[in-house]
């Protein structure tokens, strides 16, 4: 069996992006299996590792010029033709579909990509979106999501969807994320008193701006506000930021998020969006977490014992409040909550999907 691995990411500079770290732990947790596996990623040129293809993307980071690369070199890529195609966006599965490449496709849906396509692109790369998304859908041997609800949504919106559609939600690698020193943390980050942290892509649909602006509310208290990822809302942010204690990190490595993390306080999310490997990973360090109920985490949030879900900006500013005046505070207890997400149990499940679709080859 092998599993060619399909996410449209630049693989040549760091990132927070939940997406990206469910799919290269999953290659770890692959290899760690020794399961022969290919990940085919977007950058700046062309290269080929061992199990690692990097395709020549002229826009970092955008799915439609990754998606013409693919459908470009896809014949060229070193790709068995007896593997599993594992793609983590519906559209990304249009060129493997065009060139008839693998035996089976499985697609795994990172929350809904429809629901934010129309904010970032307008309608018309929405509409057509639409037409790719169900395309690909219907010739996916398997559709996984990350939590519940995005199987709900999926299951109304196409009927025929109903019954094969698994939830197998991100995994973690508890070895790496794990409480440490926050003192130490802190120094390593240069950071000090109450910080908030938040870490991933800086879209219109992650609605930063609105951690941004209740964080505004507690300006004079000797917070600070770390944002690690970059996007193109970082100039917006930057500007609304002016005056306050916020920190734009940038893009950080994949081996510097513990250390990130246990310096932080409290993770903050405020997006509507799948199950985020970022508030896993939090949790995961003992780090209490501020977040909307979507994706699954209102089953990992007690609110009050290892966070606050909030559903309003008035909710987010009272659960930042109460973190800067100590009602929670990091422990590494915390972590109980998220231990059945670690890859050596979701990643069992991931591979009783591919023996599932490599033992159905022949039927």
């Amino acid at each position: 069996m092998h599993v060619t691995l399909v996410s449209g990411f630049d693989a040549t500079k760091p990132s927070a992006g939940g997406t990206r770290t469910h799919v290269e732990s999953l290659l770890a947790f692959l290899r760690q299996s020794q399961i022969p596996s290919l990940l085919i990623t977007g950058g700046i040129r062309w290269e080929v590792a061992e199990d690692r293809c990097t395709l020549p993307v002229r826009r970092p980071n955008s799915t439609f010029a990754f998606q013409a690369a693919l459908c470009s070199m896809l014949p060229d890529l070193p790709i068995p033709e007896d593997s599993i195609i594992h793609a983590h966006r519906p559209d990304d599965l249009l060129p493997v579909l065009l060139h008839g490449i693998g035996i089976g496709r499985i697609c795994t849906l990172h929350g809904n990509p429809a629901r934010y396509v129309p904010s970032r692109h307008g309608r018309l790369v929405s509409a057509l979106y639409g037409v790719a998304e169900r395309l690909a859908l219907r010739h996916s041997d398997q559709v996984l999501t990350v939590d519940t609800r995005t199987a709900s949504e999926y299951g109304a919106k196409y009927s025929w969807l109903r019954g094969r559609v698994r939830t197998i939600p991100n995994g973690i690698d508890t070895i790496a994320f794990h409480s440490m020193d926050r003192s130490r943390a802190k120094q390593v980050w240069g950071v000090s008193g109450c910080v908030f942290l938040y870490a991933g892509r800086l879209e219109p649909d992650k609605n930063v701006r609105q951690i941004v602006q209740a964080f505004r509310t507690l300006r004079n208290s000797g917070a600070v506000l770390l944002i690690a990822g970059d996007g193109g809302m970082r100039r917006v942010l930057e500007v609304d930021a002016r005056g306050l204690d916020v920190r734009f990190l940038g893009p950080i490595a994949r081996s510097e998020m513990p250390s990130l993390i246990n310096a932080a306080d409290a993770g903050v999310l405020f997006s509507d969006e799948g199950l985020s490997s970022f508030a896993l990973e939090a949790l995961s360090c003992g780090v209490p977490l501020i977040a909307t109920p979507t994706g699954g985490l209102s089953d990992v949030v007690r609110p009050g014992e290892n966070g606050y879900l909030v559903s309003t900006p008035e909710e987010l500013v009272g659960a930042m409040a109460a973190v800067l005046r100590g009602a929670i505070l990091p422990n590494p207890s915390l972590a109980e909550a998220v231990y059945r997400y670690a890859w050596p149990i979701v990643g069992k499940e991931l591979l009783a999907v591919y023996r599932d679709v490599w033992s159905g080859r022949d039927a």
